[in-house]
């Protein structure tokens, strides 16, 4: 800080006094102007460095103390890390009215030549204007001269350590709908990412103005990314269920059947198998089983014709019917025909029953895996959108719109 003023009490003839045109004197045995900076966040007891000051022949005086300012300044962190800062240093008399001191800028700019580039912050520019206040209680004028100094916040540290681990967090949740549909570590990764991010906005948390003003748009990122990392596990215990349903005991709804199997597989481009059988081996079990019984039941037939005196035909064996069974069987004179006919009805009912549920259990598990393949894409385009909406379109709509433009701010080299 720079100041300089007239004292008219000071002034000389450099003839009478052997040519000397500057003096060099402690600012202590003269008077020097109360500026001070009206917002700062040190103690005012803390004061200028006692240097010399500057004395010209005309009684200019030049006093530039070597000081270090510390001010208060709002922060909005509603874009942060992609915010912009203004902030404002209000300096002026602390005793004296315009009358009496009147403080005037030397120029509309800030000097800015020793400036040091600061790793965490841009300067863009800096700015002084003069303003003069009258307040209720006093006639006199107050002026004082405010500098705002425009700075924006250097994103590369954050793009690094705070946004890309966000995103990788994010596609770890996404590659959990990639496993497959029965198997519990689905669960098991999604609550290990949740986990990761909670930990991971506790080390944000330190990095971020403790302020309760702004919520900052890391941290709406962050929450919606955990929140979607919540419903992924939920979504994840919602297949496994599905997946692992009893077709005994629970049967596929025909609106359910119809509505997944059909449409939303046919939306997703998935294609499903048209047999119930969830394996080749219970393809293979069944026919075998239905041969085996055709040939017992075909067998036993021709031995109660035989019995009765009658060898039927292969005809006419196919073509007997349940009834026709019946009647034959308790045409047999011996109980262990009886009883094989027993053992291949049971055989029968078994074989069916065994085959029914497997075909519910089969599209239970279709109906599981469409459902997974849906969530994916939800999770997919919802993450995708939050992603590129928030650290990217919200960004650049604010640079946009905000009050202070780039290209009308002063900038000094």
């Amino acid at each position: 800080m720079d100041e300089e003023w007239l004292d008219e009490k000071l002034m000389w003839s450099p003839d009478r006094f052997g040519g000397i045109r500057s003096l060099r004197i402690p600012s202590s045995l003269i008077w020097t102007p109360d500026i001070v900076l009206y917002n700062s966040a040190d103690d005012y007891s803390t004061g200028i460095n006692v240097i010399n000051v500057i004395v010209s022949q005309t009684g200019n005086i030049y006093w530039p103390p070597p000081v270090r300012f510390r001010s208060t300044c709002r922060i909005d962190t509603t874009y942060f890390p992609f915010d912009d800062q203004k902030c404002t240093l209000k300096m002026g008399s602390w005793t004296y009215h315009g009358f009496q001191v009147d403080v005037v800028e030397r120029s509309s700019f800030v000097e800015l030549s020793n400036y040091i580039d600061n790793g965490e912050w841009e300067l863009l520019g800096a700015v002084v204007q003069r303003n003069v206040v009258v307040y209720p209680c006093c006639p006199e004028p107050y002026p004082d001269l405010t500098f705002t100094i425009y700075i924006r916040r250097r994103t590369l540290y954050y793009t690094y350590n705070v946004i890309i681990p966000c995103i990788m967090l994010s596609v770890l949740t996404l590659l959990g709908f990639w496993l497959p549909a029965n198997t519990s570590e689905k669960v098991t990764l999604g609550l290990t990412v949740l986990v990761a991010f909670s930990l991971f906005m506790l080390l944000i948390a330190e990095s971020m103005p403790a302020t309760s003003e702004f919520v900052p748009l890391i941290a709406i990122y962050l929450t919606t990314i955990m929140g979607m990392t919540s419903i992924s596990v939920i979504m994840a215990v919602l297949v496994l269920n599905i997946h692992h349903r009893d077709g005994r005991e629970h049967t596929v709804p025909s609106w359910l059947r119809l509505v997944v199997l059909r449409y939303l597989a046919a939306a997703l481009c998935m294609r499903l198998p048209k047999c119930a059988p969830t394996s080749d081996d219970d393809a293979l079990l069944r026919q075998f089983c239905g041969d085996l019984v055709h040939s017992l039941r075909h067998t036993y037939l021709r031995r109660v014709r035989l019995h009765n005196g009658r060898d039927p035909g292969p005809a006419e064996s196919v073509q007997m019917d349940g009834d026709a069974f019946r009647t034959a069987s308790e045409s047999a004179q011996h109980g262990r025909a009886k009883r094989a006919e027993e053992l291949l009805i049971s055989l029968q009912a078994m074989i069916e029953q065994q085959c029914r549920p497997r075909g519910n259990v089969s599209e239970w598990q279709l109906i599981a895996k469409v459902m997974d393949r849906f969530f994916f894409w939800i999770y997919l385009t919802c993450m995708t959108s939050l992603t590129i909406g928030v650290l990217v379109f919200v960004p650049i709509i604010r640079s946009n719109r905000t009050h202070m433009d780039a290209d009308n701010v002063p900038r000094q080299s």
